[in-house]
C-alpha cells in the first residue's frame, strides 16, 4: 500500500463520524487487535488537530468566543472542525464558513435566540482578519492620473483587496469595538436602521468604519468595475462621486 493511500485511510478514521469501515481499513493498517487500541491511537491526534483548530478560531473570532463563553465557543469548534468541509493548510483562512455554522445552530435551537446578531458578527471579525493578511495595495499613482484626466469618463477605480462591506440589521459595530477597545458595555441600543460597516487597512492593522449609504454605493459601483462616467451617468451614484477624492485619501 502506498504512502498516499496509507494517509488516506488515517485521515477518513480521524473523523470521530467516520464510517465503520473506514475505521475499520485503519485498524488493520496498524495492526492492533481490538478497537479500544485503534481508538485510543486516533484519539491523541483529534485532540492535537481539533485543539489547534479550535484555538485559532478563538483567535479569528474572540468577540464572538468572548460573549457566548470560552467552554461554549470551543464545544461549538470541535463541532464545526469534525463537520466541516472548509480545509485550508493556511490557518489563518480557516473559519470561512463559520458564521453559517453559527446561523445554523441558532436556527436548530431556541435557548440561543438572544444570540441572533452572532452570525453578522462572525462574518464582521472574518473580514477584519482577513483583512490583516491581505498583500499591501500600491500606492495611488496622482502623477499618472493627472496625464489622463482628460479621459476620466472611461477611467475605473480598483478598490483595496482589504476592503470587506456589509450591512447589518444589529448594532454589532459597537459590540465589536467595545471588545476590541476591552471598553465593557452593560447594555447596547438596537439600532433603528441597518448599518453599513466597511472594514479596511489604511496602514498596517484593519480598521472598521460605519459608512454612509452613499459611500457604499460608491464602493460597490467601484468594485463591480463601472467607470467614472457610467457613476456619473446614473442619478444614484452621480453625488457619490463627491466623496471619491476622500476616500483616495482614506486608501480605499
Amino acid at each position: 500500500m502506498s504512502l498516499t493511500e496509507t494517509l488516506s485511510i488515517f485521515t477518513l478514521a480521524l473523523n470521530p463520524n467516520c464510517s465503520n469501515e473506514q475505521f475499520t481499513a485503519f485498524k488493520n493498517r496498524i495492526s492492533v487487535k481490538t478497537d479500544q487500541q485503534a481508538e485510543a491511537k486516533l484519539n491523541i491526534y483529534r485532540h492535537s488537530i481539533s485543539h489547534s483548530h479550535v484555538d485559532t478560531l478563538i483567535s479569528i473570532f474572540p468577540v464572538c468566543a468572548a460573549i457566548v463563553g470560552e467552554r461554549l465557543f470551543a464545544q461549538w469548534g470541535r463541532n464545526y472542525f469534525w463537520g466541516s468541509t472548509s480545509c485550508h493548510q493556511d490557518l489563518n483562512n480557516y473559519g470561512d464558513s463559520f458564521p453559517e455554522f453559527i446561523t445554523q445552530l441558532i436556527g436548530s435551537s431556541t435557548n440561543l435566540n438572544e444570540f441572533g446578531y452572532l452570525p453578522d458578527l462572525a462574518q464582521l471579525e472574518y473580514a477584519w482578519n482577513q483583512a490583516l493578511f491581505c498583500a499591501d495595495d500600491p500606492s495611488f499613482d496622482f502623477e499618472q492620473f493627472k496625464q489622463h484626466s482628460s479621459a476620466t469618463e472611461n477611467m475605473q477605480f480598483q478598490v483595496s483587496s482589504s476592503v470587506f462591506l456589509m450591512q447589518s440589521n444589529y448594532p454589532i459595530f459597537e459590540i465589536f469595538e467595545s471588545h476590541r477597545n476591552s471598553h465593557l458595555c452593560s447594555s447596547i441600543a438596537a439600532i433603528k436602521e441597518p448599518e453599513i460597516i466597511c472594514i479596511s487597512r489604511p496602514e498596517l492593522t484593519p480598521l472598521a468604519a460605519l459608512i454612509s449609504r452613499q459611500q457604499y454605493a460608491l464602493l460597490k459601483a467601484c468594485r463591480q468595475g463601472l467607470t467614472l462616467g457610467e457613476i456619473e451617468s446614473d442619478p444614484d451614484l452621480s453625488m457619490a462621486l463627491l466623496l471619491l477624492p476622500k476616500l483616495i485619501e482614506e486608501k480605499k
